[in-house]
């Protein structure tokens, strides 16, 4: 039992237990051993002089690795080396793009210009205008700069977004569509009075006037709907009025030919949708006919009071609706918002704890470590306490014998570990 062998080990070579105290806790904490017993441990753990690591670092049927690179995978590294970088470098200016057009300060600036051009479009219709040609030459230069700078706002844009996204937006294809023009009423003169749908840019900057837009737009089939209807009324009644009162012009009733043809009837028909002038003309034909004021009144409710009444709700439900799901947006953002705060803080929680959990596994390795450490010198202590209580014994029963056995051990001693245990075996 090793034990024995301990207990052996250290009667045997007096006050040199220490050091092998010293051997025995070097093996738990991975050191070398002293260098005047490796032959001893060596040939304990069945290893041979022949076997030894120097001599043969490598077994013969182990190939040594190579240490040559092949070619082709140079080639592949930096193509691939040179992918990533290029593909860093458009990243950069993507982003670049973006914090420029983005940033709060240039849409001030550019709502700024779109206002200052549309004030410039307004003014340039005064005759004190045209007929100053300094004025004139000013007003061009400046629209020809502010036309340049939306200009490379949209390039800007696409440079950010890309082709797919940014064609995908239908605000900023509407900008894009709107430059276009801008330039070809520069090349062309009879386009340059569509210039002025430059100030349409202005939907597209403030975020009250796109709700109108996006309103509008989500209601298009309601309003096919009403218009239906509305143009449906007006050929009703507009056949009607020809018959009735197609030859009142020629016949002198009228001021003028109102329901001379269909053409004539339809346009008359929009005049009274607009309540412009409708009693004279009613009052025209009601002096011939008494029964005609009820036709008219008739039209007017049915196409001004209750169609346009109907679509104005129509679009006042759709802004409803708009507004209604803004909230939800905002609320579903909100929550992202603050689940993404939770995932945060909970990612911090958990590597917090890992690395508590980390040292407090250390701690516990060293403890262990320590305990070991005195485990073995206790067993130490004892086996040698062990020791000195039965050499006493036998001191006491057998004296002579005693020294015999002293004398033959320390000569043993002398020619190593294997001779100590075969003379403490006899």
């Amino acid at each position: 039992m090793p034990i024995a062998k301990s207990s052996d080990t250290t009667w045997a070579q007096g006050g040199k237990s220490q050091s092998n105290i010293s051997s025995r806790s070097s093996l738990y904490s991975n050191e070398a051993p002293p260098s005047n017993d490796i032959n001893g441990d060596r040939h304990r753990l069945g290893i041979s002089n022949e076997n030894s690591f120097e001599e043969h670092p490598f077994p013969s049927s182990i190939k040594q690795p190579s240490l040559q690179k092949q070619p082709s995978h140079l080639g592949s590294t930096d193509s691939v080396e040179v992918e990533s970088t290029a593909t860093e470098r458009i990243s950069w200016i993507q982003q670049k793009c973006g914090e420029i057009v983005d940033d709060e300060r240039t849409q001030l600036f550019i709502l700024i210009l779109i206002s200052l051009n549309s004030i410039m479009y307004g003014a340039e219709t005064y005759p004190e205008v045209k007929a100053s040609p300094v004025a004139v030459k000013g007003f061009e230069t400046v629209d020809m700069i502010i036309l340049v700078i939306f200009t490379i706002e949209s390039l800007l844009q696409i440079a950010f977004n890309g082709f797919r996204r940014f064609f995908k937006d239908g605000w900023l294809v509407f900008d894009l569509i709107i430059v276009m023009i801008s330039w070809l009423s520069v090349e062309i003169d009879d386009l340059r009075a569509f210039r002025v749908f430059r100030a349409f840019k202005l939907v597209t900057r403030v975020s009250s006037l796109r709700k109108v837009v996006v309103a509008l737009f989500s209601i298009i089939p309601a309003i096919t709907a009403i218009f239906t209807l509305l143009l449906l009324i007006f050929f009703i009644f507009a056949v009607m009025f020809t018959t009735l009162f197609k030859d009142f012009y020629e016949e002198g009733y009228t001021q003028a030919d109102y329901f001379g043809r269909l053409d004539l009837t339809l346009f008359t028909l929009f005049q009274l949708l607009c309540l412009d002038e409708w009693s004279g003309i009613a009052y025209e034909v009601t002096a011939v006919h008494m029964w005609a004021w009820a036709i008219f009144i008739v039209f007017i409710v049915m196409s001004a009071f209750v169609v346009i009444n109907l679509l104005i709700a129509v679009i006042c439900d759709a802004l409803q609706i708009l507004r209604t799901a803004e909230e939800a947006m905002s609320e579903e953002q909100e929550l992202a918002e603050k689940k993404a705060k939770y995932e945060e803080e909970t990612t911090k929680i958990r590597d917090e704890g890992e690395s508590v959990s980390r040292e407090k596994i250390q701690q516990k390795c060293n403890e262990m470590q320590q305990m070991l450490d005195q485990m073995i010198i206790a067993q130490e202590n004892m086996s040698r306490t062990i020791q000195y209580l039965s050499i006493a014994l036998y001191a006491e029963r057998k004296p002579d014998e005693l020294m015999n056995i002293t004398e033959n051990m320390a000569h043993e001693s002398m020619e190593g570990f294997g001779g100590s245990r075969n003379g403490h075996s006899s």
